[in-house]
């Protein structure tokens, strides 16, 4: 912790660093041997990562990220990874295939084909007139439907007495007699009858097949036959029944009418009487009589009349008037009556025409439909066909397989190949380090022990080459402060430090390991070292306590170690304050590589903390183990706090595994390394 004096200096460090961000370490020159081992060690890239990365600015979420084609490799790759749940699914399929196919009771297939006629005689009700009509494609459909019908089906079912059948009725049998009533029966019977025929057509052909699929072969010929026989004669017969009730209509419509013409003459006759129309001199006589009166008026106006003859001169004038007016109204009337009528009549006489048409072709209606072949009872049932049944499930079963192995690929959301990590982190994945097998996992020292005593593995030189990668585009001269951290715990995070130390130390650099994970003191069990005594800001505030807290590691030579009290706490004012950074700078002019094993990321804030402190950040995942939610958490956070992380570290790799499944990555080709490692 800094003192009181200080303070003001330390507020206005938080404030620059907050502006900044993290800041690049003093410069001071290396060594020649340094130099030496850098020039020594191949560089090796993964194709497309670029390790010029700006740690000031963070990479967008899923950069530069290529979409994942599915083609026949990814698909094969998919099924090597889910062989194993995509045989089992098959085996179920094929096995539960095999014992229904066995089940299933026999069936036999037989089919009557019956032809629609193209030229039809029909009733058209509208007109009520026989008239011939081409069948089209939307009428065929339409007879195709009434087939399919339940009332045709129950006019099948009562024409072959279904209902007594037991393969049709199960409730004749003696378990279930009296369960059920008689319509309820029916019903179960005419379902049952639709689920054993079917009718169709080819194209667009006017013949109609119908097939019948049936336990018994003489009951599928006898439904086969009936099928298409009750659809000929129930084409005649509603044809037959259009017609009589047509003609029904037009007998009634021929007696209303002749009643009605009846009734219209006698309306005229008395309005004729009524109107004295029949008396075709009264007009002229009424004219003669009018110019009589008019004279007479005329006469008495000029005074020649006395004058009490002129008004009843006018009154007479007046009713002559009225009486050729009321005259001519009764003409125009009867001249609209004698109209209604002839409309009358001539309606009459069409009606009887065609009644008379229908009489006479009633009889001799012919059917919509001919049966042009007849239902044989077959010699061998057609179903269940076992070797179909088979290629069928057999097909499906794959198909399936594939469908569960493409689902548990998707839910899989762990991290296997450097594009699963880039996807979730949205960083390019620097290394990955196979896995090796310990005699003791758990005794410390061994992972040390490996590392001293297989210098040529694999896991050696994945970690050379992390560790190339780690140090290009050094910025300063001075030691380059590296951290290692992860998402979760378990994820070899301590482990990869260790071999980054053992690396670096064994090429002749300057090394310290820095375990800031004070809660499991991972590198302190692999290296076997006591307790650690002191705590962190104690260390780093007292230059004397620092030098005394560096231990040197008992089983590597140049590898020095500084660890703290169990469960200290990392504060928050040691990356500012000053002595604390000079200190910390008094380690990077000592040391070639410092290299920081923190706490993980989403359970502890250290890492962010320390941030400022260190120059580049590797995330370490396991491969197989960690899930990708996991991975980008932590990359999330990791670019929320401004950490520079230059990558992912994918760990605990399976070398023969990952090239058998088809990963890719670098780590697939270990398994082709032969006596490269040893």
């Amino acid at each position: 912790m800094g003192t009181s004096e200080n303070a003001g200096a330390d507020l206005e460090l938080v404030a620059e660093c907050a502006r900044r961000g993290p800041e690049p370490n003093p410069c001071c020159t290396t060594s020649t041997d340094l130099s030496r081992f850098i020039e020594s060690i191949t560089i090796l890239k993964p194709p497309g990562v670029s390790l010029e990365l700006n740690p000031d600015l963070p990479r967008p979420q899923n950069a530069d990220v290529p979409l994942e084609r599915l083609g026949f490799y990814e698909l094969w790759s998919i099924l090597k990874r889910n062989l194993l749940l995509a045989c089992i699914v098959v085996a179920l399929c094929m096995g539960l295939s095999i014992a229904i196919s066995l089940q299933l009771e026999k069936r036999y297939f037989t089919q009557a084909t019956i032809a629609l006629e193209v030229a039809d005689t029909r009733v058209n009700l509208p007109d009520a007139m026989i008239e011939a009509t081409e069948m089209n494609q939307a009428e065929v459909e339409t007879q195709l439907d009434i087939m399919r019908s339940r009332e045709f089906a129950g006019k099948v079912v009562d024409s072959l007495g279904l209902i007594n059948d037991p393969t049709f009725n199960p409730s004749l049998s003696a378990e279930s007699q009296g369960t059920q009533g008689p319509e309820a029966q029916r019903d179960a019977v005419i379902g049952k009858l639709l689920r054993s025929y079917s009718v169709g057509r080819s194209g667009e052909s006017f013949a109609v097949d119908i097939n019948v699929s049936h336990t018994n072969p003489e009951t599928a010929a006898a439904i086969a036959n009936a099928v298409a026989q009750l659809y000929i004669d129930e084409s005649v017969a509603f044809k037959r029944d259009v017609a009589r009730q047509s003609i029904d209509f037009l007998r009634t419509r021929v007696e209303v009418l002749s009643q009605s013409l009846n009734d219209t003459e006698i309306n005229i006759a008395s309005f004729v009487r009524a109107n004295n129309l029949d008396n075709l001199e009264l007009p002229a006589q009424l004219r003669a009589e009018l110019e009589k009166q008019r004279s007479i008026l005329e006469l008495a106006i000029s005074g020649q009349e006395p004058a009490q003859d002129i008004s009843a001169v006018e009154a007479d004038l007046e009713q002559i008037e009225t009486q050729l007016r009321d005259r001519t109204r009764a003409e125009l009337t009867l001249r609209q009556m004698e109209r209604t009528l002839e409309t009358e009549r001539n309606r009459f006489q069409t009606y009887v025409e065609r009644l008379n048409a229908l009489e006479a072709l009633v009889d001799i209606l012919a059917p919509g439909a001919r049966q042009v072949s007849f239902a044989e009872p077959p010699n061998e049932p057609s179903a269940p066909n076992i070797p179909q049944v088979l290629l069928v499930s057999l097909a499906a079963a794959l198909a399936l397989g594939m469908i569960a192995a493409l689902i548990r690929e998707n839910m899989d959301r762990r991290v296997w190949s450097e594009r699963h990590a880039a996807r979730a982190s949205g960083l390019p994945t620097i290394a990955q380090i196979p896995r090796i097998k310990l005699q003791r996992p758990d005794a410390p020292g061994s992972l040390a022990q490996y590392l001293r005593t297989h210098p040529r593995s694999a896991l050696n030189e994945s970690i050379r080459s992390l560790l190339t990668l780690c140090y290009q585009n050094k910025r300063a001269t001075s030691g380059v402060v590296l951290m290692v951290t992860s998402g979760l715990p378990n994820e070899g995070k301590s482990s990869v430090a260790l071999a980054l130390g053992h690396c670096a130390a064994s090429g002749g650099m300057r090394t310290l390991l820095v375990d800031f994970d004070s809660r499991r003191h991972g590198l302190g069990k692999m290296l076997d070292l006591p307790e650690y005594a002191h705590q962190v800001e104690d260390v780093f505030f007292d230059p004397a306590l620092l030098d005394v807290s560096i231990k040197r590691s008992m089983l590597f030579e140049s590898l020095d170690v500084l660890g703290f009290r169990r469960n200290s706490d990392l504060p928050w004012s040691l990356m500012f304050d000053r002595e604390a950074k000079l200190n910390f700078n008094r380690l990077r002019g000592r040391y070639d590589v410092i290299i920081v094993d923190t706490p993980p990321v989403l359970l502890v804030d250290d890492a962010c903390r320390l941030s400022p402190a260190t120059d580049k950040t590797i995330v370490v995942t396991r491969w197989g183990r960690t899930s990708q939610e996991a991975l980008k958490d932590c990359a999330e956070v990791l670019r929320k706090n401004g950490v520079s992380v230059i990558g992912t570290v994918i760990n605990d790799v399976d070398v023969k595994k990952q090239s058998w499944y088809g990963y890719g990555g670098r780590a697939s080709y270990y398994a082709q390394g032969g006596d490269y490692f040893s």
